[in-house]
């Protein structure tokens, strides 16, 4: 990989992005581990068994990321990644864990005065980059903004595996529950 200095580091400026979709077989994980990841959602589940955890975990779903804050929190207390790029939602469960250099809120880094609104309301730095201005700002899905904070944290090589635009927004073991 070509190498790249951020704060006086060298890094990869290669990064492969881990979806939880079907490409991305089991068998595939050795091969990733000493290369640059960023991981997504609920995949932790799977981590936590084969004791291996990609540098990089984001959760923009904004029910996901209340839903399985307390994972979330485990997750960033143990230092199983060193950066998290998370939905503010996930505050509402865990307001303490608000201004923690590890964590990254997507309303920080999205661009305009609703988003610095909402980072003063929640006590956040508005860092606004320009990699996260869209034509579409009510349509974030956790894979495609992966990609734009990967390219945040330096990262100009991208590739991605098990983002197989396949997402169900209710698996068939789901029952309705309250509408």
């Amino acid at each position: 990989a070509e190498p790249g200095v951020i704060g006086g580091k060298m890094f990869s400026t290669r990064m492969l992005i881990l979806g939880n979709g079907p490409s991305l077989k089991e068998e595939y994980l050795p091969l990733f581990r000493d290369f640059p990841c960023l991981g997504m959602n609920a995949a932790y589940r799977y981590w936590d068994r084969i004791d291996w955890y990609p540098e990089y975990y984001c959760c923009l779903d904004d029910q996901v990321v209340v839903s399985h804050a307390d994972n979330i929190r485990r997750l960033i207390e143990q230092s199983r990644c060193k950066r998290f790029f998370l939905h503010h939602h996930f505050f509402k469960t865990h307001p303490d864990m608000r201004g923690r250099k590890e964590i990254s809120s997507l309303y920080q880094l999205l661009p305009g005065e609703r988003n610095a609104s909402r980072c003063a309301d929640h006590g956040l730095q508005h860092m606004p980059s320009d990699l996260f201005r869209s034509t579409n700002p009510g349509k974030v899905t956790t894979g495609a903004y992966a990609v734009r904070f990967a390219n945040y944290l330096g990262y100009k090589t991208v590739g991605l595996i098990g983002v197989d635009c396949r997402y169900v927004e209710k698996v068939p073991e789901c029952k309705v529950v309250d509408g």
